[in-house]
């Protein structure tokens, strides 16, 4: 009985193993033994963890990492023992400890994508590991072009959402990618809310000024020569920003109006300030004194496939801003005639479906169209 009662006293003791010492780890410092130091530098009682203890612990991480990529080991074993560790106080405050980490989670996804032939598991996992990463700019953008890399059709903007908030964005926002990614989920969440205002409070939350001030001409660029989502979402982003000067206001918004804009509030917005031209001919004169010089010229609007909505815009904007119009009409009759030379090809791309229209609504004559061949009619 002696015995047995001896036996369960320390059986406890048995069970959860021997307690490291201080010294223990000491020594195992000084042996460079990292792996059975991390096995027990939590052994030490918190009220015992002085700054001797930190700094053992600090370099034996370091050192695990080290190790580990200098021999080109990667597996996701030690990739968990790496994010376990990692949330100890002492090194989830070690910048240069976490800078290896990733820079150890980094080569494992890079291993993946060379030794596995399914790029989209690679992709899964990136994201997972992306997850335990430390969400700095420099950081996602590491992750993220590796995927793109190796997977061009995967959606960025969960590594890209870090990037354009930072108040580093003006250096990112520079790079093609970026803006890629960037402008994929604008047009994303201008179809999903469906609502300027909201999208307007989306932008402001989600981009830092800098990264907009990096690439306003990109934008302004983008509202001249994108599709209509691009044209909707670029004004917004420019005037959210205060990116547009009122002269520029006059101008985007016409040439929104003659692009075939979508039903919505923008469109009102264009139609609106059309009016206001009509009665002020200084400010419609700069307005055209931009828009004549343009090649090709702003025509959609004159092609839609909606009659009833061709035959609308075109009886306004003959109302509002007959300037264009004329121009337009002479500028179709001297390339259909060869009466002057275009070195980009028709500036007017949608001159035969016009020509039709304006006929019908009486806002040019037969007489006009025998300027033009019988066999280009």
């Amino acid at each position: 009985m002696k015995w047995i009662s001896l036996i369960l006293l320390f059986l406890p003791l048995f069970a959860n193993g021997q307690k490291y010492s201080l010294e223990d780890l000491i020594i195992l410092e000084n042996e460079n033994n990292f792996v059975e130091f991390l096995d027990h530098a939590l052994d030490i009682r918190p009220s015992q963890r002085d700054e001797k203890w930190k700094a053992m612990t600090s370099k034996m991480a370091e050192k695990y990492i080290t190790y580990h990529i200098n021999k080109n080991i990667y597996n996701s074993k030690i990739l968990n023992r790496l994010n376990k560790i990692s949330q100890w106080p002492v090194l989830r405050a070690d910048v240069f400890f976490q800078t290896k980490k990733t820079e150890y989670t980094l080569g494992l996804l890079q291993q993946c994508y060379v030794k596995i032939k399914d790029t989209n598991e690679c992709t899964k996992q990136a994201k997972k590991y992306w997850k335990d990463a430390i969400k700095s700019p420099e950081i996602a953008e590491s992750f993220a072009s590796i995927i793109n890399k190796n997977n061009q059709n995967t959606d960025l903007w969960d590594f890209y959402k870090y990037i354009v908030k930072s108040n580093v964005a003006k250096f990112y926002c520079s790079k093609e990618i970026t803006k890629t990614v960037l402008l994929k989920n604008l047009k994303s969440q201008l179809i999903k809310l469906s609502d300027d205002i909201k999208f307007r409070n989306y932008i402001s939350e989600n981009i830092h000024k800098n990264c907009i001030d990096e690439s306003t001409s990109w934008f302004k660029n983008l509202f001249l020569k994108g599709n209509s989502t691009e044209k909707h979402v670029s004004f917004l982003v420019l005037k959210e920003f205060s990116k547009i000067s009122n002269k520029e206001l006059n101008f985007m918004l016409t040439h929104y109006l003659l692009s075939n804009p979508p039903k919505g509030d923008l469109l009102n917005q264009a139609w609106n300030k059309l009016t206001d031209l009509k009665d002020n001919y200084k400010t419609r004169n700069e307005v055209f004194n931009i828009i004549k010089h343009m090649d090709p010229l702003p025509d959609l609007s004159f092609a839609s496939n909606n009659r009833d909505k061709r035959e609308t815009l075109l009886k306004y904007v003959n109302k509002v801003f007959p300037e264009y119009i004329n121009h337009y009409t002479h500028t179709c009759k001297n390339f259909v005639t060869g009466k002057k030379k275009f070195p980009n090809g028709n500036p007017t791309i949608n001159c035969r479906i016009f020509l039709k229209s304006a006929l019908e609504l009486k806002i040019i004559d037969q007489e006009f169209l025998l300027m033009f061949p019988k066999e280009y009619l």
